[in-house]
């Protein structure tokens, strides 16, 4: 196999995702701040090495939801308006969810770009004594200790370590 092949299949593998409706990495959009911190993060990852495999639903929307176009002082001077837009987006959370997870399935480590209020979910395979579970449960403690909102969800129990331990679900 060339040195080009090896990099490739021992490259990790980050699945960057930012659930955001509005917030999206194409020139036309409205968001500069956050299209400027999605396209630096995805840059300096992979500085590091990391093949980035991003999930923007920014990217995904019609390109009028992110063209900044006076939409916000519309939602704010109409409660049906913002209501209406928040069914849109439970909708989409659940219809993303699904589409995100089956893309980024086999990625090594995620990063996700979330407001103040969102839950930060590490997703591991099975809770038991092993490198990426400990590892999973001391990120979400130090995020928690700054104030963030994380958990770690195990998809099922192989040995019950960390069955107690208040932020593994």
């Amino acid at each position: 196999m060339t040195d080009e092949g090896n990099l490739h299949h021992n490259q990790r593998r980050l699945g960057y995702l930012s659930g955001a409706p509005r917030v999206s990495t194409r020139h036309e959009a409205g968001a500069d701040g956050p299209r400027v911190h999605v396209l630096g993060v995805m840059s300096a990852f992979r500085a590091l090495g990391w093949d980035v495999r991003p999930y923007i639903v920014g990217d995904r929307v019609p390109l009028a939801w992110v063209l900044g176009d006076g939409s916000d002082r519309a939602l704010r001077e109409n409660a049906l308006k913002r209501l209406a837009a928040d069914m849109v987006r439970l909708g989409m959370g659940i219809v993303h969810g699904l589409r995100a997870t089956k893309q980024l399935r086999d990625v090594d480590g995620g990063y996700k770009r979330h407001g103040p209020s969102s839950l930060i979910i590490h997703v591991v395979t099975q809770m038991e004594a092993g490198g990426a579970q400990g590892a999973a449960i001391r990120m979400a403690e130090h995020l928690v200790e700054r104030g963030f909102r994380s958990e770690v969800w195990f998809l099922y129990i192989k040995r019950p370590t960390y069955i107690s331990h208040p932020i593994a679900k």
